[in-house]
This record gives C-alpha cells, sequence and structure tokens, in this order.
C-alpha cells in the first residue's frame, strides 16, 4: 500500500496534502475498478446491492427486501450473484445478515448514487429498520436516527430528532455517557433547522448536560446548562 500511495504522488493523481491529513478521495481510475467489479450483475442486482450500500456495510436482507420493495426470495438470489462474485459475504454469527467483501465497495455505490436517490433509500431504511425490529428497537434506534437526518430533504427531521433523542437515553442507560451525548447533541442541532418549541429543545438539553457530565465533559456541560438558563 505504502508503494502505491508513493507512485500515485509521483504522478500527481494524489494530492499530498491530503496524504498527510488521512483523508483522501478515491481516484477516478479506482473507482472504475470497483464499479467494474459489479458489472457482471444483472440491472436488479446492481440496484439491490446500490440500496445496501445505502444502509451500511453490513446488512440484513429482511430490511434490504423492504427498502427495495422485492419479495425476499428474489433479493436472496440477487444477494447470491453477488456473493459468487465475491463483492458481498455471508455474516456467519448472524443469519440473514450479509457484509460488503470491502469499504471502498460500500463507498462508491453510494457515492454513484444521486441525491435525491439516496435521500429517498435512506428514508425507506429507516422506516424498513423501525418495521423489521419493531419489537426491539433498542439496538438499532441510533441507525434509524441517522437514516432519517440523511433523509431530511424528504421531510424526516422530526423522525431523526425523536429516535436520536431515544438514542440517548438508550445509551445513557447503558452507561454510554459519550455516545448518549452525541445522540443528544444531534438531536438538538437538527431541533433548530424544525418547528420545534422551545420547551421541547429543553427536554433535549437537560440529558445533553447529564450526559456530558457523567463522561467527564466539564466544558460541555457548562455550555449545555448556560443553553439551559437561556432556552437555546
Amino acid at each position: 500500500m505504502t508503494e502505491v500511495v508513493q507512485l500515485l504522488l509521483v504522478r500527481g493523481l494524489l494530492d499530498a496534502s491530503a496524504v498527510r491529513s488521512g483523508y483522501l478521495d478515491l481516484p477516478a481510475v479506482v473507482q472504475e475498478v470497483i464499479r467494474r467489479r459489479i458489472e457482471p450483475l444483472s440491472p436488479a442486482g446492481r440496484r439491490v446491492l446500490a440500496a445496501a450500500a445505502v444502509i451500511g456495510r453490513e446488512f440484513e436482507i429482511g430490511v434490504l427486501a423492504r427498502v427495495v420493495a422485492l419479495p425476499v426470495e428474489e433479493v436472496f438470489l440477487e444477494l447470491a450473484a453477488a456473493v459468487r462474485l465475491g463483492a458481498i459475504g455471508e455474516v456467519a454469527e448472524r443469519p440473514g445478515g450479509f457484509r460488503f467483501a470491502h469499504a471502498l465497495l460500500q463507498e462508491t455505490l453510494h457515492a454513484d448514487l444521486g441525491t435525491a436517490a439516496r435521500a429517498e433509500l435512506h428514508r425507506a431504511t429507516g422506516a424498513a429498520l423501525e418495521a423489521v425490529h419493531a419489537e426491539a428497537l433498542d439496538p438499532v434506534l441510533g441507525d434509524i436516527a441517522h437514516h432519517y437526518f440523511e433523509a431530511a430533504p424528504l421531510g424526516t427531521l422530526p423522525k431523526a430528532i425523536e429516535f436520536a433523542t431515544r438514542a440517548g437515553q438508550h445509551a445513557f442507560g447503558q452507561l454510554g455517557y459519550g455516545e448518549a451525548a452525541g445522540h443528544f447533541e444531534r438531536a438538538l442541532q437538527a431541533s433548530r433547522g424544525t418547528s420545534v418549541s422551545a420547551d421541547a429543545r429543553l427536554a433535549i438539553l437537560l440529558p445533553l448536560g447529564s450526559a456530558q457530565q457523567a463522561a467527564g465533559d466539564a466544558e460541555g456541560a457548562s455550555a449545555s446548562e448556560e443553553r439551559t438558563i437561556w432556552r437555546l
């Protein structure tokens, strides 16, 4: 990998400052190689795989079938073809679970989607997770919130705020104070772009301050307390 990066630098295909910062955009030639890898799939198979890329590096067939509105059996056949290509693999410890063989494949498929298509797939994923995990939402509250945040142009911010708040409450109950603070902070930031009342924002600020305090973030807790006083 070091030699490949050095070669790309010498040829002017990578920005040296980006390499030093640790953030790189994939060179177009690499993205094209990734796209060609899934060319043997049928159009339906590529559509299913693109939807899976929106769900995440790992995904469940039951959730994916709801997102693409196809029978599970048909989705399984398309996924089986992707498995034979080596694009994805089954997750042995989770029946019905699949994982992209490499994060770059998932990221490229996700990036290739248009803004509108991405937003709609994120909205559908949030709804699918709600339905599939209706009896046990706690483990996926944060995932649902994430997808509704990503689908914000479609009017899903209220649901994103709701699930981010619930994810924060769950994480706090599990002693994950830093994680809880992150969820509450995101819910609070999103609330500023909606018609959420000052009292509703206060209901997010109070547990945010508690989570920050419990996580040892005295500065953050102090800032939240000040915002609480002014209901900002």
